[in-house]
């Protein structure tokens, strides 16, 4: 499973997901979401750790690798 495919089986929005993955010390706007989404940019350490902790129950290698 891909990013994509996962963000529409758990039926979020770009933008609902952007706000799910932000919080106090990292934001993540819906552009830097949709080029994460769409491979132009790698995600960082603190997007799959927030990832992680948002959805702990998917595997990371799953959904990235």
């Amino acid at each position: 499973m891909k990013l994509r495919e996962f963000r529409e089986s758990m039926d979020l929005t770009l933008e609902e997901m952007a706000d799910c993955l932000s919080n106090d010390e990292h934001y993540i706007s819906i552009g830097q979401y949709l080029d994460i989404e769409c491979n132009e940019i790698m995600p960082d350490y603190h997007f799959m750790a927030i990832f992680k902790e948002v959805f702990p129950f998917v595997s990371i290698d799953e959904v990235f690798f």
